[in-house]
Formats: C-alpha cells, sequence, structure tokens
C-alpha cells in the first residue's frame, strides 16, 4: 500500500498472548462483539471501539495498523508450545497467528525491545533484534521495525549514543533487519 493512500496511523500493542485461534480476532475481523470490544480498551488502541461494526484492521484499509508484537518483554521466552529445534521462534501459538495479522497490506509488525531506562547491555539489545530479524526467514512472520520501551526521560550524552547505536543497528541491517526499518 502505498503512503499516499493511507489516512492516519494506529499503533497497537498487542501484548496479549494468542492463547487459541480467538484471541487475536477481534483485531482484524469485520465484527465486533461487545465482549470483544474490551480487546481492544486494552490495547490502548486509537481507534474507538464500540459494538458497532466499524472497529477492525478489514474496515479501515486507509489506517495503517502498526502492530507490537511482544511475546515476553521482547522475543525470549519458555514458550508452552515451544516449536522443537527452533529456538529462535516464537511460540505455536505466536507462529499460528503472527501470519494472520501481516496478511493485510495496511499492517506493519514490529518487535518488542526492552533496555531498562539505557541499562541494557547493548549486546543483550541487539540479540532479542537478532532474533526477531530470524524471524523474517519464516513466511508470515516477517517485523518490519522495532519498538523500543523504557527509554530515558533525561537528556545525557551517554543516552543520546546508547539510543543512536541502537538506531543504526536496526536501520544499517547489522542485526538482520533489512535498512528501511521503523524505530519507535
Amino acid at each position: 500500500m502505498s503512503a499516499s493512500t493511507l489516512t492516519s496511523r494506529a499503533l497497537i500493542p498487542l501484548y496479549i498472548y494468542p492463547l487459541n485461534e480467538d484471541s487475536w480476532k477481534p483485531l482484524y475481523e469485520s465484527y465486533v462483539t461487545r465482549q470483544h470490544s474490551k480487546l481492544f480498551k486494552l490495547c490502548s488502541c486509537i481507534v474507538l471501539c464500540t459494538t458497532d461494526p466499524l472497529c477492525s484492521i478489514g474496515r479501515h484499509p486507509n489506517v495503517e495498523f502498526v502492530v507490537i508484537l511482544n511475546p515476553n518483554s521482547g522475543p525470549y521466552a519458555e514458550y508452552p508450545n515451544s516449536a522443537p529445534g527452533r529456538l529462535s521462534l516464537p511460540g505455536l501459538d505466536y507462529c499460528r497467528e503472527i501470519p494472520k495479522i501481516t496478511a493485510f497490506s495496511n499492517v506493519t509488525a514490529i518487535g518488542y525491545v526492552r533496555i531498562d531506562y539505557c541499562k541494557k547491555p547493548l549486546s543483550e539489545v541487539f540479540a532479542e533484534i537478532e532474533t526477531y530479524a530470524a524471524w523474517n526467514r519464516e513466511p508470515g512472520l516477517v517485523l518490519k521495525g522495532i519498538f523500543v520501551d523504557e527509554t530515558p526521560n533525561h537528556y545525557s550524552a551517554e543516552r543520546v549514543e546508547y539510543l543512536d547505536a541502537i538506531k543504526h543497528g536496526i536501520r544499517s541491517g547489522a542485526t538482520g533487519l533489512n535498512g528501511s526499518s521503523l524505530v519507535c
């Protein structure tokens, strides 16, 4: 989808474990029920959700949905349904549901990385980013950027250098993501 056809962008922190096929369904289905409207309130969705059939990715093709995927405060976890022999991939529940979200042309899926206010060693940050980049080798699991959480709220030259290193690592392709990656 070209940028000129998009009218706005919604950031969706999708921090809900996809326990079954219905867990994320309200996000991409055309109709939302009263019980599903809670999902959007949990996600702090910018689009106001009610019981009307107006609140979903499929119903808003001119809105770019940036969906933050956060399996476990980053890509690492001991998943209940891990894919055997594929440690870099998310659990089977995520492998089942992520392709449904990324199939929409108006969705940009990005991974979640927590940096502990610039205290987390850069080597650990880059290892997590590289894990997300490894997902890109699987059909439907393609991520187009990284959401960096727990960023500092006070300026220092060291913090700027730290954050610039992360941004450069993501955008340069040094971590396995392509050079046009979104950094939030």
